[in-house]
């Protein structure tokens, strides 16, 4: 079909028209100075029409976009990558933290350390992209917005956890090496270090790390717990505190797993059809894979030693079969 017949030169369009060629066989300026065109161009291409409805109904209507939406995406994909650089800088003070537990053995001070595998969750769960054809408060982005602020709550609640253990337990170094830290006086003061050990235990288990806000944790009781079993003044008060606070960091740390075990149900159910880790639906990008993927070279040195070293002992291998392995911890 010719420019004339699909209505594209009709009267009142504005039209244009794309490497004309000009030479005495091709387009020219004739006799009558009218330009004559003929077939030497590429394409004619509407830019305006006099007469809109006149498009074939056989054409699909255009896309809809929604500006707010991709401005959206474009700060959730900036954030992404700041959780990257988070990761790397909470896994330096992992690494310092349980530097400062190794040296509190030396005062016989036993201090929480933290696994490295509790930063694994940075790597596992990320942004997903929201819907840029449907409005920002359509169910369906509003269904994503929420799961978004759920992983981005996580995140940052992993940060305050390893924060506040770390601060803690530097405090703890420096009162030891003061002489401000005793060794327990008495059955009541033994209990209590023994308790404070226990919850410590609990608190550093790498899901909790992410799970337990002991801000919001029945409606903040247990966010001074160190300073509440120092004020208890027998031993049943202290049993019966510890009880409760366990329970209810067992149940909270129980719900919220069966939580994400349904939300990655849900994703597998949706990943058979393509449609939650699809390239159009995610922000993990080439980019911020490689962000993960290539930390510095000593901090990915450090990494892999430390998960070695958790390895080592929890199995106590027979170090004479792995002899080649472990000697390249010095390179």
């Amino acid at each position: 079909m010719n420019a004339y017949q699909n209505g594209d030169l009709q009267s009142g369009n504005t039209i244009a028209i794309t490497n004309v060629r000009f030479d005495p066989d091709h387009a020219n300026i004739n006799y009558s100075s009218e330009l004559w065109i003929g077939k030497s161009y590429d394409e004619i291409q509407v830019i305006s029409s006099a007469n809109p409805s006149s498009t074939s109904s056989d054409s699909p209507p255009p896309p809809t976009f929604f500006p707010e939406v991709e401005q959206e995406n474009q700060k959730l994909n900036q954030e992404e990558n700041k959780m990257v650089l988070l990761a790397e800088e909470l896994l330096k003070v992992i690494e310092d933290n349980n530097q400062i537990c190794q040296e509190a053995q030396s005062l016989k001070l036993n201090l929480p350390e933290i696994p490295t595998d509790a930063l694994n969750y940075f790597q596992e769960e990320f942004f997903e992209k929201l819907d840029e054809s449907q409005p920002l408060n359509s169910s369906h982005n509003s269904q994503i917005n929420a799961e978004n602020e759920n992983v981005r709550n996580k995140k940052l609640n992993t940060k305050k956890n390893i924060y506040g253990i770390y601060e803690s337990n530097k405090k703890k170094l420096a009162e030891g090496k003061s002489g401000q830290k005793l060794p327990p006086a008495n059955a009541l003061e033994k209990l209590k270090q023994e308790t404070k050990e226990r919850i410590s235990n609990i608190l550093t288990d790498k899901d909790n790390l992410r799970n337990i806000n002991l801000t919001t944790l029945a409606s903040g009781k247990y966010q001074n717990w160190e300073k509440d079993i120092e004020r208890l003044t027998t031993e049943k008060e202290v049993l019966a505190y510890v009880e409760a606070f366990v329970k209810v960091l067992k149940e909270t740390g129980a719900e919220e797993k069966e939580k994400e075990q349904k939300g990655k149900n849900n994703n597998n159910k949706s990943n058979s059809d393509n449609s939650q880790n699809s390239p159009e639906n995610s922000f993990i990008d080439n980019s911020v894979k490689r962000a993960i993927n290539n930390l510095p070279l000593p901090t990915a040195k450090n990494l892999a030693k430390n998960k070695i070293r958790e390895l080592f002992k929890k199995y106590h291998p027979d170090l004479e079969k792995i002899k080649g392995v472990w000697e390249g911890e010095k390179s």
